[in-house]
């Protein structure tokens, strides 16, 4: 590189230097950026922003350091770790790819370090760095034995519907007809990501496990992770390394002298600005000391291929694009939440699938992979929602998990929504957050009101056929509608703000253009009378919607046996009269078949069952009698804890929280002014133990709490043992007496204490 000049002359000579360079040069495969190549190259009319997301994507500011602002408009990225190349990498591949990478992978990112030199010692150079990287230390279970069945077949089905080609492009053996269309990958536009011959690069386990953890060997990796299931991931691995060329087994001599060399060059040739390598001697830092980015100047260099400098195999319209960026590096004003979010967008191709502003959604060629399970549907239910205000739509914790593909919600949708990670989901929906909100917004009426506008009853009334009938478009709760099998209301109340919900309800057609979605509300006036007023109608949906586990189906959907309550997939939360627990009882049911009921009354966890949950009968259609009684059986009274050598044992019961990730309640309270967190789960092979963490925090003197109390109480190792059927450990001081002829187990609680009990 050289210094940056001042000369209007230089920079014209430079141009025209390289017009002749592009002229007489022969043609090779540039590198790709997708969004880049989709959203900028067809008009060039934003030349900057263009060439500042090429800055990062290309790694050159991981040479070219930037500083203060252009540190946040040209983020570094890290490329892929090498450590475990051995496992993951055919025999040969790493030495193939080093002397050549744009022409074992067209489109490749990674430079061609090593043209400068002669022959001997570019060969050399290209034995000694396999070397070095193919003896870092490696994950010992990233390669095993036994290589699992696939079915080449299903995994090309998959390939091609569940959302891999809206980056890469479909493969020649693929032709289908979709819609009484004959689809073949030859019509689909070359705006791909390469994906090389898989079978010549990665083993079976190498690609097995990119698939299901890219993040894990490249952390700035765009290729998201793909929620599938194990005989899946198979299938799709078996069919991307069907073009494998067979080969000879791995002869690794390991020289020392070159695993030497090899480490010198991975310092001196920049390779550790990009690439993490830690070895016996420690981390590999780079000695090169390139110009800092806000003085450089394009002429010659790496935008240029010339001399020594790294080689990308940039075209024209990468050049110019660069060039614009560091022309005017340093005037352009500071990033925005706008700005910050779009960029981002684009570095990981959501345009591919999504559209924001007017910008993006899938293309004229790609767009018939997109499939729907319920022809019904139409676009709506096959191509991927706009992302147009979805700061405002959606709670920004769901938008967290959604980007990293945990809150699927359109079941009928082929295509999955990916994971690209906690950092770039945490940062996209805070962006969006930021963007999308409407100072504007009116509150809900529930906004320090709650539970006293809406109504449950009139939200099930209201969605049930003698109602608005919701229920013939939408799913609930896993139960099909009586008609298209539209988007399950379920998931709203854990995804939507309940601004967006009330504002969408009233005009469905403002937020969707082109929807089916009518406005039961024309003109903000309801329809029908049930719960009154439209802000009470709305509201009492959203209660209704948000207290769906404790409450019955809409009318019209309910069938005989719906009152028996199953969790499935996450827990049940059940408010409800037992028995034991009492009038204040709340039940919960788990997936794996152990339950448990807490009291709210007196705080504590009062009953635990396996086998069935709860009938639901009783407290749906007749509050008072009969009491609810366990369902399953192996009931056990869990025997309460009491503070002791208190006057004053005063309770208060303050709600419970829900792991938004797990659906697990828990339980907050005050006993004698020692603060409480309380949650129990099933655990074990099956579920079929429980186990209790409960958290005390208290700020005064010492007191005793009486944890557990029984006939029989024994020390074994780390735990306490009641009656041979309870253990309990703590991380206090624990003391065991017998009182009233019963053994009790104590715990001094002088700040904080966490006490687990296992049934």
């Amino acid at each position: 590189m050289k210094v940056r000049g001042t000369s209007g002359e230089v920079r014209r000579g430079w141009r025209f230097a390289v017009f002749l360079w592009l002229a007489a040069s022969s043609a090779t495969a540039a590198p790709v950026v997708l969004s880049v190549d989709r959203l900028y190259r067809p008009d060039q009319s934003n030349l900057s922003e263009a060439g500042e997301i090429l800055l990062s994507e290309l790694h050159c500011v991981n040479c070219h350091a930037p500083s203060g602002e252009l540190a946040k408009r040209i983020p570094r990225t890290r490329a892929p770790l090498v450590h475990n190349s051995f496992t993951r990498l055919q025999h040969g591949y790493l030495e193939k790819w080093l002397a050549n990478p744009h022409g074992t992978k067209a489109g490749a990112r990674m430079p061609d370090l090593l043209h400068g030199l002669p022959e001997v010692q570019r060969t050399e150079a290209i034995k000694a760095l396999s070397e070095f990287i193919n003896t870092l230390p490696a994950d010992p279970m990233a390669n095993t034995s036994t290589i699992p069945p696939g079915n080449v077949a299903r995994g090309r089905e998959l390939f091609h519907s569940i959302g891999c080609v809206a980056c890469h492009a479909p493969r020649k053996d693929f032709q289908k007809t979709i819609a009484g269309e004959q689809v073949d990958s030859s019509d689909v536009k070359s705006t791909s990501v390469p994906l090389g011959k898989l079978g010549d690069k990665y083993t079976w386990h190498g690609l097995s496990g990119f698939l299901k953890a890219p993040h894990s060997d490249r952390p700035s990796s765009r290729m998201p992770r793909v929620p599938m299931s194990e005989v899946e991931l198979n299938d799709l691995t078996w069919y991307l390394r069907s073009d494998e060329t067979p080969r000879e087994a791995s002869n690794q001599t390991g020289q020392l002298r070159l695993i030497g060399k090899g480490r010198q060059l991975f310092s001196s040739l920049g390779c550790a600005n990009c690439h993490d390598a830690t070895d016996n001697h420690g981390k590999v830092t780079s000695t090169i000391e390139a110009i800092p980015l806000a003085e450089l100047n394009p002429e010659g260099g790496c935008l240029n291929d010339s001399g020594k400098a790294p080689r990308f195999g940039l075209d024209e319209f990468q050049r110019k694009a660069l060039t614009a960026a560091l022309d005017g590096i340093g005037t352009r004003p500071s990033m925005t939440p706008t700005t910050s979010a779009h960029r981002k967008l684009v570095a990981l191709n959501c345009y591919a699938c999504h559209q924001r502003d007017g910008k993006g959604g899938p293309d004229d060629q790609r767009l018939k992979y997109f499939v729907a399970s319920a022809s019904d549907l139409g676009d709506e239910g096959r191509i991927p929602p706009i992302l147009t205000g979805v700061g405002r739509k959606l709670r920004q914790d769901a938008m967290t998990r959604i980007i990293q593909g945990e809150i699927p919600a359109r079941d009928y949708m082929v295509t999955r929504m990916p994971d690209f990670g906690a950092a770039h989901a945490e940062f996209l929906a805070a962006e969006f957050a930021k963007v999308d909100h409407d100072p504007n917004e009116k509150p809900t009426p529930r906004d320090g009101e709650e539970n006293r506008v809406g109504r449950n009853m009139w939200g099930r009334s209201l969605l049930g056929t003698k109602g608005l009938n919701c229920i013939t478009c939408h799913t609930l709760r896993g139960h099909k509608s009586l008609g298209i099998q539209a988007i399950d209301l379920a998931h709203s109340a854990r995804r939507l703000r309940p601004e967006w919900f009330r504002d969408y309800l009233l005009e469905p057609a403002k937020f969707r253009p082109g929807t089916r979605m009518p406005s039961f509300w024309p003109n903000g006036k309801a329809m029908v009378r049930t719960g009154g007023s439209t802000p009470r109608q709305i509201d009492s949906i959203w209660v209704y919607l948000n207290e769906l586990n404790q409450s019955r189906l809409p009318e019209g959907m309910e069938k005989t046996g719906d009152f028996l309550l199953n969790p499935k997939n996450k827990p049940i939360v059940f408010r409800t009269f037992m028995e034991s627990p009492g009038m204040h009882a709340i039940a919960v049911g788990y997936p794996a078949g152990t339950h448990a009921a807490f009291d709210s009354l007196n705080p504590r966890v009062a009953l635990a069952w396996t086998g069935k949950f709860l009938d639901a009968e009783s407290t749906w259609d007749d509050r008072f009698t009969p009491l609810a009684k366990p369902e399953g059986d192996n009931v056990v009274a869990i025997q309460p804890f009491t503070p002791v050598h208190e006057k004053n044992n005063l309770t208060e019961f303050r709600g419970y929280q829900l792991d938004l990730k797990t659906g697990t309640p828990i339980f907050l309270y005050e006993i004698a002014k020692v603060k409480f967190t309380d949650s129990i789960v099933p655990h074990s092979v099956g579920g079929k133990k429980l186990r209790r963490t409960l958290s005390m925090k208290s700020g005064n003197a010492a007191k005793w709490i009486d944890v557990a109390n029984g006939n029989k109480i024994r020390k074994d190792g780390r735990y306490w043992v009641v009656d041979e059927k309870l253990r309990v450990s703590t991380s206090s001081n624990t003391r065991a007496l017998t009182a009233q002829q019963k053994h009790h187990l104590q715990v001094d609680v002088t700040d904080t204490s966490i006490i687990t009990y296992e049934w």
